[in-house]
């Protein structure tokens, strides 16, 4: 061969085929006909030159009649399936949100996924009847040739699809859901599924006839309308109280924007705009017109154009976008992010920002997070009631349930299961504005984060629009700090290498952690199938993923980092003396009343106040892994020291002694000046005290002394000796 372009093309070839793990060609239909489609499996670690990032897995469907891609992270991953009209660069597509879909899945126990079908044979000019119809027959395709190359679990075992060589190792979770052009096919998705006999059964495509209906929860939107508020809440506007104006991108038929735009009284949309029809309100009367939002969110397939133009205010109206001229101005639809002068953005959908476009907007002052962060509650909610079903599923082959049984009980708990997934999106931005709060100060150490994760190959700072050393160097050198974009981005892929390292810890396995399994699950579940639970199929993941939440979001995401390079520990070390701390100091119980004060304190106070648990936590770990590193057993060490340090608490500041007292009176007043409540304020301004709750609790035991007394000797001691 003398062509380098011919051989070029024949190594290409040559890699796809070493890449393939498996295929369905030589799988017969029912009637011992060859398939009329393809499906392949390969490792796209083994093909070069595919753009970054790589998936794990990715499966390849083909035929005259459609084509499609499942692009996976991990073992266990999820995302949904896209009906794509990107004929020629559809898998560009998936691989962009395949990419979203993994940060935004640090939420939740499966990475990130995302499958997209192109569908080769719709009628030209058919009716949408008749498109919808060849549309669904595609995806049916698409669906059967992902089922066909993928493990079965029957009785407990894994069970290989027939007719299939396998090449790789024992692959049975794949499950999909809904997304642009499918959000009605979950019932068509787990009708297959039951028909392969697949170990899902519905639990296969979330969202079904006995899911959970997102639009009709309007989860996503209330999950994205938690981050909006708290943007609001920082600038000291509650909106719930007070007026706001909005510009958007949809319209009220939509799941997203439909349900987003009745969140609040107070909302004044003056501007929006989907792919038909441009809608503009200048003044809007906020009451009349949310009145008329909500006739039109009732009004199946409803558009702009059903808007009543007499509440429309003078200056405004509905424009068709393929009209020929209009008589106002038309700008282009693209702007950079310094242009855009909204002081608030949500991101209801994916991909209506770049990630420099954002950044731009965070440098010149606006208040961003990323899609990932702000949609994050449908994926939520779609994996909470996987688990669910596998779980009840379960029960259901055992006998110990019926059918319409477990559909009573899944309906029953939707609002539950709203107010836990609701409950990630509040705390997951809370993280990032406490984290933006010290930003400027731990550039440092965020930037060793981003070398050490570039190192071990966990991120790729170029993919991710993070800045290079350079771009560091010049944001300290102006006072600035990372935006909330990028913070976004770290307190993601930080999870996601935690969540990794305890899953190839003991972690999951301490009892006391069990905790975490149960309180992942709704209360009736807990109550009726508790044994069911600590069984479930993903145990080590529920609690993995939970431990790694709470960890990342109340620490930030360099605390695991540096304490196993403080400390010489290991990440499951660092989770145990974590879980220790926060369980022996009841912490939760300070998080929920500095929760309770939103909107009646400044946002900074109460971002203060969570810094302050986060030191007394970060202190408390690094003396457990210091001194009780082979010794972490969670149970045994909050039975060993909660007594204690309780005991301790309740005696400060009355046992403290001179700069201790001074100091911790000064944070208390300082607290109170800024509203928080009495005993509050007390607790918190006393936090700085009790780093040294440990060394005390462990002299009154070695001396067998009262522990308040033994503190009062301590910080008396610290007061005469200056230190």
């Amino acid at each position: 061969m003398t062509s380098a372009d011919d051989d070029r093309i024949l190594r290409a070839f040559l890699a796809v085929i070493d890449a393939m793990l498996r295929t369905n060609y030589f799988q017969r239909d029912n009637c011992g006909q060859i398939k009329p489609y393809l499906s392949f499996k390969l490792d796209p670690e083994k093909i070069p030159g595919l753009p970054l990032p790589r998936p794990k897995f990715e499966i390849f469907v083909y035929s005259p009649r459609v084509e499609g891609v499942h692009l996976r992270k991990g073992d266990v991953a999820r995302g949904g399936i896209r009906w794509s009209d990107r004929r020629e660069d559809f898998r560009t597509e998936i691989l962009g949100l395949m990419k979203a879909q993994h940060v935004k899945n640090t939420l939740i126990v499966p990475v990130g996924a995302k499958g997209g079908f192109v569908p080769k044979k719709l009628p030209v000019g058919g009716s949408r009847d008749d498109i919808q119809k060849e549309g669904i027959a595609a995806y049916q395709t698409f669906i059967r040739g992902l089922l066909d190359i993928t493990d079965n679990i029957v009785d407990g075992k894994i069970v290989a699809p027939a007719s299939v060589l396998r090449r790789d190792r024992d692959d049975p979770y794949l499950v999909v859901a809904a997304d642009k052009g499918t959000a009605s096919f979950s019932d068509i998705a787990n009708a297959i599924s039951i028909e392969y006999g697949f170990w899902l059964g519905d639990a296969f495509a979330s969202g079904g006839s006995a899911g959970y209906d997102h639009k009709k929860m309007g989860i996503t939107a209330r999950g994205g309308w938690e981050c909006v508020k708290r943007h609001f809440r920082e600038m000291g506007i509650d909106t719930q109280k007070q007026e706001f104006t909005v510009a958007g991108i949809g319209d009220m038929s939509g799941d997203v924007f439909g349900n987003g735009l009745l969140l609040s009284p107070h909302a004044r949309l003056v501007a929006a705009f989907n792919h038909q029809h441009v809608f503009i309100d200048p003044t809007p009367d906020a009451a009349r017109s949310l009145k008329e939002r909500q006739r039109l969110f009732a009004l199946p397939r409803s558009s702009w154009d059903d808007y009543d133009r007499k509440l429309i205010s003078r200056g405004g109206g509905v424009f068709a976008r393929s009209a020929k001229s209009l008589t106002l101005s038309n700008d282009a639809v693209r702007i950079d992010g310094r242009e855009l002068r909204a002081r608030v953005v949500g991101e209801g959908g994916n991909l209506g920002f770049t990630q420099l476009g954002r950044v731009e907007y965070a440098l010149h002052g606006g208040r961003i997070n990323t899609d990932f962060i702000d949609n994050s509650a449908g994926v939520n909610t779609s994996d909470v009631e996987v688990n669910l079903k596998i779980l009840l599923n379960a029960e259901e082959r055992a006998g110990r349930l019926q059918r319409k049984q477990r559909d009573r009980l899944l309906a029953s708990m939707t609002d539950e299961i709203a107010g836990l997934v609701l409950r990630n999106n509040y705390l997951q931005s809370q993280a990032i504005s406490t984290l933006e709060l010290q930003a400027v100060r731990r550039m440092p150490e965020l930037q060793h984060l981003v070398r050490s994760m570039e190192r071990s190959g966990e991120l790729n700072r170029a993919i991710e629009f993070l800045p290079d050393d350079e771009g560091f160097a010049e944001r300290r050198k102006q006072g600035k700090a990372l935006t909330r974009p990028e913070l976004a981005i770290l307190v993601s892929y930080s999870k996601i290498v935690l969540n990794q390292q305890l899953l190839e810890s003991d972690v999951p396995e301490d009892p006391y952690l069990s905790a975490e399994l149960d309180r992942y699950f709704p209360g009736p579940v807990r109550q009726k199938f508790a044994r069911a639970i600590s069984h479930h199929r993903l145990r080590r993941e529920i609690i993995a993923t939970a431990t790694t939440n709470s960890l990342v979001n109340r620490m930030g995401p360099s605390f695991v980092l540096r304490a196993e390079e403080d400390t010489g520990a290991l990440p499951g070390q660092v989770a145990r003396a974590y879980s220790i701390a926060r369980e022996v100091f009841e912490v939760r119980r300070c998080w929920a009343d500095i929760e309770a004060l939103d909107n009646r304190v400044p946002a900074a106070t109460q971002y203060a106040m969570n810094a302050e648990t986060s030191r007394l936590l970060r202190h408390c770990t690094y003396w457990l892994l210091q001194l009780r590193r082979k010794d972490l057993a969670v149970d045994r060490a909050v039975k060993e020291f909660a007594p204690g340090v309780q005991q301790l608490l309740d005696g400060l500041p009355a046992i403290l002694s001179g700069g201790y007292r001074d100091a911790c009176i000064a944070a208390r007043d300082a607290y109170l000046k800024d509203g928080v409540p009495e005993v509050l304020a007390g607790r918190i301004a006393a936090l700085g005290a009790a780093n040294a709750a440990f060394d005390i609790v462990e002299l009154a035991h070695q001396a067998r002394y009262p522990v308040a007394d033994t503190g009062r000797i301590y910080f008396e001691l610290g007061a005469q000796l200056g230190l």
